[in-house]
Order: structure tokens, then C-alpha cells, then sequence
């Protein structure tokens, strides 16, 4: 990220108490105000769908872990499938679901 020009911040639930000192809704739009781009690992997805609807589109938000879905981990699949069995030629999200088309390595 830093080769990018970025920085990355790390907050832990104890440094911010998400939904027992702060709600969710506050933590999104203070995110949003000093971040573009969160990567949230929240295990309660209602969690992330309200911090989701506080930010008005305002900083994209990449579910990195909720109860419905680990989005980043199908990816994380589908890149040691690949680089184990198959050359993948072409990984794309559609309809909430990542689909991948790949080819036998020879």
C-alpha cells in the first residue's frame, strides 16, 4: 500500500468499542472523513450494511469479514487454485458471487 502512496491504520474493537462506547453509524462517517477506502472485518454484517449506509458512498467500504461472507478469502481460493492447478484467465464479481474462468495447465 505504502508503494502506492498510501498508509494503512489499524483499529482494534477495543480502541474504538463498536456498537458498546461508539455505533457503527458514528465510526463510518468519522472514517469517511479521513479515509477514501476501509477494509472491515466485522463478523456481524448488519454491522457493516449500517456503517455501509452512514457513509452516503462518501469512502468505499471492502468487507474483509462479516457473517454472511469473506469475500477476500474466495479470492485467496481462487488465486492458490490457480497458481496450484490451473492458469486463471479472467476472475470477475458478479451478482455477488465471483466468477472465475480458468484453463488446465499444460
Amino acid at each position: 500500500m505504502h508503494e502506492l502512496g498510501g498508509y494503512a491504520t489499524f483499529f482494534n474493537d477495543e480502541e474504538i468499542g463498536l456498537d458498546t462506547r461508539e455505533c457503527a453509524e458514528d465510526v463510518g462517517r468519522t472514517l469517511a472523513e479521513m479515509y477514501a477506502i476501509a477494509g472491515l472485518r466485522v463478523r456481524n454484517h448488519a454491522v457493516f450494511e449500517r456503517m455501509r449506509a452512514a457513509t452516503n458512498d462518501r469512502m468505499s467500504l471492502i468487507n474483509l469479514l462479516s457473517g454472511v461472507a469473506h469475500p477476500t478469502q474466495a479470492v485467496a481460493d481462487v488465486l492458490t487454485i490457480a497458481d496450484q492447478f490451473a492458469k486463471v484467465t479472467s476472475t470477475v464479481w458478479r451478482d455477488s458471487t465471483w466468477r472465475t474462468s480458468a484453463t488446465r495447465r499444460t
